[in-house]
């Protein structure tokens, strides 16, 4: 499908002017042709195995092989581990293993993605990349600020008092007394003032849970064992109406506009006079706890995956067994099609550009059967590439990637000014590309969980992607005809075959499977993955499970702060994040994007032959060649455009035309026709 998705149009030149040029526009990646060439004097079995057929077998391969991938994960995962609301999960377990696993797992879905786009479109882009995701554990966790006899056989002092900074307390003191008897045992883990810091300063707690900040003397030298205060701390953060969220606020000292992590540096740099709960702490127990990260995998949406996959195969197929005609794909499948049969419509027009024939195309005063021809005065002129294209076609370019880039400005600068705390550049920077951080989570009113809120922060996340799909086929698109047009005017230059999408013959040449040299068709294809990558780090999908201080997932009957119902403890919370770098990055490769489109635009051509800029008009009157001098076989063999020998007596008038001799170029201020 690549081939045909990135075909030059070409239509079928008869008698009528209107039908040859109204069709013919400059837009290189038409999908539709109404003209065929000559059937390949080949055997049956050799039409599936060269030519544009092979490439597109080779395509709808490709996808079928997606297709089997696809389908056998399905299964494997719904036999392994089964589906629960659509979702199944192919790991639990620590964190940083599920972060590698994610990796490693979307870097098999881009490679997929890669495979696709090289025999089609981006149509599953949005589905396709959000099929396997990782969702983050967070722990709740009881913070309680005892004396050293606390950690110490003897009598304890477990009355109850209000939270520090918040009004929640306890069903009943039994987590206060599961903790004393953990410290008792030996079993939770000692830490520094230091350690204690760096261990709980995180947005979401994974690894830890409930926490002894031990008192030193000075704060309380009771021989009793004695709990001073206590603080539980959500995982779901919430946000205080006016203030930043702040995700541990205990640590620093709540302050409205300035959350705690902007603090930290300053309190680690005066840890010896850390007074969390307005108390001096001497160190620290630590409750350790088993990470619940997962990698999921969604059947609702790999379901759709599968069935785009399967009309694209259907399709690809069609396309190489259905279709009998070789279509003309390449110019060199329209000069080696004209070369067997001349249009004699465009006879006499060998010096005409595109420009002359829609000139003549929109004279009301010009016949409507064939085209005005006559001889022109040859004139050099190097053409940029930008000649190549319209002016619609690339004024459609820049806006769009104008509009783009604007659309990324102004979205990174909403988000910044309604971030909370510093907003200098190498904060910014420092958030990374694709982290989860409290800050820049999106706040909205769509369902935060269950199949709903996934497919809708599935589609925020990759809103964007089918858009940057248009801009590469629009990149590409102009790429292409600047390089169509560069190879046709080197037939001035230098003799060679021409390249056709059909089954090769003598000194022909097979077109390029991607429709550009592969120094320019490959680093574009790199390009467009990179921006793809950074755009799914730009807004991406945060799915977070949050589990109570007694270890178990929170809204569940295992719940410890559920009573007789889990009403309003949803542990699931689905949103989407935005990463300030990414989109920055997102910004700089676009615009570098649109200088290098500007700066190929400014090239020129090699003056010598007139400006086709892939039109079928252009090229069919530069193939009205000589009978007599040229051989049977010149379709295929190695030809070159310039003066030819004429007929005219006088001399005073030339003509330019393929041929399979040494030819030379026009001359300056001549006559040819």
């Amino acid at each position: 499908m690549v081939v045909l998705d990135r075909a030059i149009e070409m239509t079928d030149l008869g008698s009528e002017k209107e039908n040859l040029i109204a069709t013919h526009s400059d837009q290189c990646d038409a999908s539709e042709t109404n003209k065929s060439a000559a059937k390949v004097p080949n055997e049956q079995s050799k039409r599936f195995r060269s030519g544009w057929r092979f490439g597109v077998i080779t395509c709808a391969t490709s996808v079928l092989l997606v297709l089997l991938v696809n389908v056998t994960v399905t299964i494997a995962v719904g036999a392994h581990y089964g589906y629960t609301d659509g979702l199944g999960v192919l790991f639990d377990g620590p964190c940083d293993a599920v972060r590698n696993y994610n990796v490693v797992g979307h870097l098999v879905i881009n490679i997929l993605s890669t495979i696709l786009l090289s025999g089609s479109s981006y149509c599953m882009q949005c589905f396709f990349n959000s099929v396997m995701y990782a969702s983050i554990s967070a722990n709740d966790y009881l913070i309680v600020a005892v004396n050293n006899a606390f950690v110490q056989p003897g009598p304890a002092n477990l009355t109850t008092l209000e939270g520090y900074w918040n009004t929640s307390s306890l069903i009943d003191p039994m987590p206060i007394t599961s903790l004393r008897t953990a410290a008792l045992s030996g079993s939770l883990q000692y830490l520094d003032k230091t350690d204690c810091i760096n261990n709980y300063a995180q947005d979401y707690l994974s690894t830890r849970s409930s926490l002894l900040l031990v008192l030193s003397t000075s704060s309380n030298n009771a021989s009793a064992a004695v709990a001073l205060a206590w603080e539980i701390y959500n995982s779901n953060i919430n946000v205080e109406d006016g203030c930043a969220p702040d995700a541990y606020p205990w640590i620093c000292g709540a302050e409205c506009n300035v959350p705690c992590q902007y603090r930290l540096h300053n309190v680690l740099d005066d840890v010896a006079d850390w007074q969390p709960f307005g108390m001096n702490v001497d160190h620290c127990l630590s409750q350790t706890t088993e990470e619940h990260c997962k990698l999921q995998f969604s059947l609702y949406l790999v379901i759709v995956v599968i069935i785009f996959n399967f009309i694209k195969a259907i399709l690809m197929g069609y396309l190489a067994f259905g279709l009998t005609d070789s279509p003309i794909m390449t110019i060199g499948d329209a000069i080696s099609s004209f070369l067997k049969e001349a249009d004699k419509t465009t006879k006499g027009c060998c010096l005409y550009s595109k420009r002359d024939f829609e000139v003549l195309r929109d004279d009301p005063d010009a016949s409507s059967m064939v085209w005005v021809s006559g001889a022109r005065k040859w004139t050099k002129n190097r053409k940029t590439w930008f000649s190549a294209s319209s002016k619609t076609r690339w004024g459609f370019f820049f806006l769009l990637y104008l509009c783009a880039i604007i659309g990324c400005v102004t979205l990174l600068e909403y988000g910044i000014v309604h971030m909370s705390g510093p907003k200098d550049i190498p904060t910014l920077w420092s958030l990374g590309l694709g982290a989860v951080h409290t800050e820049t989570l999106i706040n909205w009113s769509i369902p935060s969980s269950g199949s709903s809120g996934l497919i809708g922060c599935v589609l925020l996340a990759n809103l964007a992607q089918p858009i940057l799909s248009i801009l590469y086929f629009v990149y590409n698109g102009l790429f292409t005809c600047m390089h169509a047009e560069l190879e046709w005017s080197n037939f001035a230059w230098a003799k060679k075959g021409v390249r056709v999408s059909h089954n090769r013959q003598g000194e022909q040449r097979s077109s390029y499977f991607l429709q550009l040299p592969y120094r320019y068709a490959i680093p574009i294809m790199v390009l467009s993955g990179v921006l793809h990558w950074l755009v799914s780090q730009s807004i991406f999908l945060v799915d977070v499970q949050s589990y109570d201080f007694a270890g178990q997932p929170v809204g569940t009957d295992e719940d410890y702060r559920c009573d007789d119902n889990c009403e309003g403890r949803d542990g699931l919370h689905l949103t989407c994040g935005w990463s300030p770098a990414a989109i920055t990055s997102v910004i700089i490769v676009g615009v570098l994007m649109v200088a290098f489109g500007y700066m190929t635009e400014r090239r020129r051509y090699k003056e010598g032959m007139p400006l086709a800029a892939s039109s079928s008009a252009v090229i069919s009157a530069a193939c009205h060649v000589n009978g007599e001098q040229e051989p049977e076989d010149l379709p295929y063999s190695r030809i070159k455009w310039g003066v030819v020998p004429t007929e005219d007596s006088d001399g005073q008038i030339g003509h330019c035309a393929f041929s399979t001799k040494e030819t030379k170029v026009p001359e300056q201020d001549y006559w040819y026709s």
